[in-house]
């Protein structure tokens, strides 16, 4: 009787403690308050409640498991490191850790325990508190189901949110091949419980539950990550595995003193992040039942019409500022955009270069000065936005996202359905949101007729620099770098830019011919190089424009060492001879007129397709140790051919 009271005077006096304030945080202080021990067990059960209709599977009869000695290994390690002095306790919290264990086994529909799931490592911090098994077990399924990413793409999210606040360091990475699968493993799978001892993860967890945002996973990994920079980059040369190892074992370092600032700084990044991913893309991953959004195919951190909408209305706590990149071509641009929204055709990186990148510098330049005098539409956050949704829709975006993103820009987003999205959501909405636009003209509106309406008014005011800015830039062509550079130092001057006339042409109305993910070709005319036999007489002829070394994949997967040789009409590929490193073992000429795309994979960039033209489409891969020079030389002479052939 005296036992029995003792435990519900316990009990009362937990409750008591912890009805005034399960907050780990307070409101008026930067700092974060720790729940005492004796506290914890009932804010967690607080914070942790839920329906679950698997509970009775617990009293069950134990099912049989084929591996049942290596999850008692693992319950006997993980009760070993809690250090629990009484034998009796020790040995109930054993059996309890056994008994969840093997149910979750069933629960799971599994006679096979595995132990890859790290489920000893998720269950000790609950185990450490000591709770009776009902509590233990409903609270680590609750982290099970909702707080424990279920698909491989959670890795991917990480590496683009890294790629959204340090790309550099992300590029880095992503050149070593090291990327968050191989260090990140076991932070993400077990809320770091694995890594960080046993005082800084019940800690951790005690604001992480309290937040009830199970993405903040992915910025607390991104402190670890971006505070390790410099020490990342004195290691580059290391051996890889000596790498991952080091960033392994990052949250190991984590000392219950550094949690307060540990969590400001990941809280800084969320409220310098765009937010819609959470909802509209990245659902997925910890929910099988939702369908793939496909995260591993994104080239940066997507952002939803709704949120760039409130960011740019000013309508959210924390507004981002945003500086708006429509990268259609000119004459879709004229006939309906985002009134904050500045053309950067995106057909100029292929057609003009030079124009292209004048018109960034100028875009850099105004985007600086815009955000440093707080002007409407000027941010230091970039998002892009294409024609619509799809690749084919957005390959050009693309191209121009990974040169934004080779040159380490700082916050860079894609706009998810692009201008088409912006279109249906003020069509849905009843909001004349758009500038320019002439339903007559505008391609969302010829593509869906739409039926006539009475229209709301809205007045879309730009500042006056912003106005001036696009219509020098509106034309395709557009003005030299001196009087774009003129025309924006003089902010205020009226300055007019000439458009020129006419439009560009488009190659035979299809994709351009490189871009990130698609694929390139092209041949060769010159009668005089099927006959040669020799690598050096072929390349000291005065018709080759450049070459390359590379290695030509054979359809089962063989690697001939070989080159490609450009000359002004054609591509050759060249083989040699697996004996005679001069002699040519096997010679293919392609005309460029038959070139459709080239194709770089963005996790290996040297893995370069070519495809062509005709019935069958067919292909040659190409690993080229120089392919950004190739693809780029390639491309140039493709174009100068189309040009030549047209005129």
């Amino acid at each position: 009787m005296l036992e029995e009271d003792d435990e519900c005077w316990m009990k009362d006096l937990e409750k008591a403690l912890c009805e005034k304030d399960i907050s780990p945080q307070s409101e008026d202080s930067e700092r974060f308050t720790v729940i005492a021990n004796e506290c914890r067990g009932q804010v967690w059960r607080q914070l942790l409640t839920r329906d679950d209709d698997t509970i009775t599977t617990l009293l069950d009869e134990r099912p049989i498991i084929k591996n049942i000695e290596q999850l008692e290994v693992d319950c006997q390690m993980l009760i070993a490191s809690l250090e629990i002095e009484d034998e009796e306790e020790k040995l109930n919290c054993l059996s309890d850790t056994e008994a969840i264990l093997v149910t979750m086994c069933k629960i799971y529909n599994t006679d096979i325990y595995d132990s890859n799931k790290r489920w000893s490592s998720i269950i000790r911090p609950i185990v450490s508190l000591k709770l009776p098994r009902i509590d233990t077990y409903t609270m680590f399924r609750a982290i099970d189901e909702e707080y424990i990413a279920k698909h491989q793409d959670c890795y991917h999210l990480l590496r683009i949110l890294l790629l959204y606040h340090d790309p550099e360091l992300c590029n880095l990475l992503d050149s070593l091949k090291i990327g968050p699968e191989h260090y990140s493993e076991s932070w993400i799978q077990t809320l770091f419980a694995e890594t960080c001892s046993l005082e800084v993860i019940l800690t951790i967890w005690d604001f992480y539950l309290a937040k009830k945002d199970r993405f903040f996973i992915f910025f607390l990994a991104l402190v670890f990550i971006i505070n390790a920079r410099d020490h990342v980059f004195s290691l580059k040369h290391q051996p890889k595995i000596q790498l991952i190892e080091i960033l392994g074992n990052l949250p190991a370092q984590l000392a219950i003193d550094d949690i307060n600032d540990f969590w400001s700084l990941a809280e800084y990044y969320d409220k310098k992040t765009p937010s819609s991913f959470k909802k509209d893309v990245a659902g997925y991953i910890f929910d099988h039942q939702l369908p793939d959004k496909g995260i591993s195919q994104m080239l940066c951190l997507p952002i939803s019409v709704e949120e760039l909408i409130s960011h740019t209305n000013r309508t959210v706590t924390n507004s981002l500022k945003f500086f708006v990149m429509d990268c259609r071509p000119a004459e879709q641009y004229n006939f309906g955009h985002l009134p904050i929204a500045f053309p950067l055709d995106s057909t100029l990186l292929l057609e003009d270069p030079v124009s292209f990148w004048t018109a960034v510098e100028g875009l850099l330049s105004c985007q600086k000065q815009s955000f440093a005098e707080g002007r409407s539409g000027g941010g230091e956050h970039w998002c892009f936005s294409g024609c619509g949704s799809g690749l084919d829709a957005n390959q050009n975006t693309h191209m121009v996202v990974s040169a934004f993103l080779q040159k380490h820009s700082l916050y860079v987003s894609m706009l998810i359905g692009g201008y088409q999205a912006l279109h249906e959501y003020f069509e849905k909405n009843n909001i004349d949101g758009l500038s320019d636009h002439d339903r007559n003209k505008c391609s969302q509106c010829l593509r869906i007729p739409q039926q006539s309406k009475e229209r709301l008014t809205q007045t879309n005011s730009t500042n006056e620099l912003f106005s001036k800015l696009g219509v020098a830039m509106r034309s395709k062509s557009f003005e030299v770098k001196g009087k774009l550079m003129d025309f924006l130092s003089s902010n205020n001057n009226s300055t007019k830019n000439e458009k020129k006339s006419g439009s560009s042409k488009r190659y035979r109305n299809i994709a351009p011919v490189f871009a990130i993910d698609e694929d390139d070709n092209n041949q060769d005319s010159e009668d005089e190089a099927a006959q040669c036999n020799s690598i050096s007489i072929l390349l000291n002829k005065s018709y080759v424009i450049s070459s390359f070394d590379c290695q030509h994949i054979r359809n089962d997967g063989t690697l001939i060492p070989g080159k490609l040789v450009l000359t002004k009409n054609n591509l050759i590929i060249v083989e040699v001879d697996s004996k005679d490193s001069n002699k040519i073992s096997s010679l293919i000429n392609h005309s460029l007129g038959t070139i459709l795309n080239i194709k770089c994979r963005k996790k290996r960039p040297d893995l370069i397709i070519f495809e062509y033209s005709g019935k069958d489409r067919d292909i040659d891969r190409f690993i080229i140790p120089q392919s950004q020079s190739a693809t780029n030389i390639v491309t140039k002479q493709i174009l100068d051919f189309i040009e030549r052939n047209e005129s």
